[in-house]
């Protein structure tokens, strides 16, 4: 590719984003009424969820299981989250030092920080982070929501590839685990092009973010005592982050508890309750590693050489 058609591809790129951007913009908009209403929606569903699974004693068999759990599942639930913060930091890094120089440690502290904020109605973390980055590394708003865009559009390709690969594998008669990694393989390869190595780089690490996820379901259930096959999975994780890009209720909350709760029975056979508890357990788990993290996010923010001025704290935070 001369250097005529990589500009070409390069406006061409532009302008998808910018369209993109302007539609979520719009979009935004359009939905402003349904946003201030569907963090309140969240909140009910999620007590829906607890206190259906208290009536059925969902809760009391689940702990009853988890006391008997080996120490290495819980600590394997929480390594697999923190390396799953760090993911979305670097993929973050990358998409965006097109637009301005971020360093590293940075945006791993900014992305932690702001994820923990996004837990509360309306992500006020994804405002954060782009008043943040235009304040401290002059990146453009504009810029800073076309990496949001990108990102999300890499996790739905992720979604579209894991269960294909694991149905086909299955098909083909290979192991879940070595049909899964070949897509990551593929991945992987496709760095050596230049053209296609930031793609392919984030792509890649989204992936595996993707795989994480379904490890982390494949703990939590066998945690409760209710053990899933890995294509069980993996589907599970799909639909969790797919219900989690809902963009109107803030990490998916009580959407992905009733979705995993519905999506048992059909799946695994178990009953629904038991589908709600191992996604309140993996939330929980979620919430353990996120909070910590965000709190030495921003205190790294606030004191480090670069700390942003009263009026940039309000938006890293």
């Amino acid at each position: 590719m001369n250097e005529r058609d990589e500009a070409r591809a390069t406006d061409v790129a532009d302008q998808m984003a910018d369209a993109t951007v302007g539609w979520v913009g719009r979009a935004r908009s359009a939905l402003q009424p349904m946003r201030r209403a569907a963090p309140f929606v969240g909140i009910a569903l999620l007590v829906a969820a607890v206190v259906y699974v208290v009536r059925a004693d969902g809760f009391r068999e689940a702990f009853a299981a988890m006391r008997q759990a080996s120490p290495l599942t819980v600590l394997a639930l929480v390594g697999s989250m923190l390396a799953s913060v760090f993911l979305t930091g670097t993929v973050f890094w990358l998409l965006t030092k097109r637009f301005g120089r971020v360093p590293f440690v940075e945006m791993q502290a900014l992305m932690a920080s702001t994820t923990l904020a996004n837990y509360l109605p309306l992500r006020p973390g994804l405002f954060g982070r782009v008043a943040y980055h235009k304040t401290r590394h002059g990146i453009r708003a504009r810029d800073a929501l076309r990496t949001v865009v990108e990102a999300i559009g890499l996790s739905v390709a992720c979604l579209v590839v894991a269960l294909p690969a694991v149905a086909g594998g299955t098909r083909l008669g290979l192991r879940a685990d070595v049909a899964l990694a070949l897509p990551l393989v593929v991945g992987l390869a496709c760095c050596a092009f230049p053209a296609a190595r930031l793609w392919a780089l984030a792509w890649s690490l989204r992936y595996v973010e993707t795989l994480l996820t379904a490890v982390r379901y494949h703990l939590a259930f066998q945690l409760i005592g209710v053990p899933v096959a890995v294509e069980t999975s993996v589907a599970i994780a799909c639909v969790s982050m797919a219900a989690t890009l809902v963009p109107l209720v803030s990490n998916g909350i009580g959407l992905r508890e009733w979705a995993i709760g519905l999506l048992a029975p059909i799946l695994t056979g178990y009953a629904l309750e038991q589908g709600i508890v191992a996604e309140l357990v993996q939330r929980a788990f979620e919430i353990a590693v996120v909070i910590p993290t965000g709190l030495v996010g921003a205190a790294y923010l606030l004191k480090s050489r670069g700390a942003p001025t009263s009026g940039d704290d309000a938006a890293a935070a």
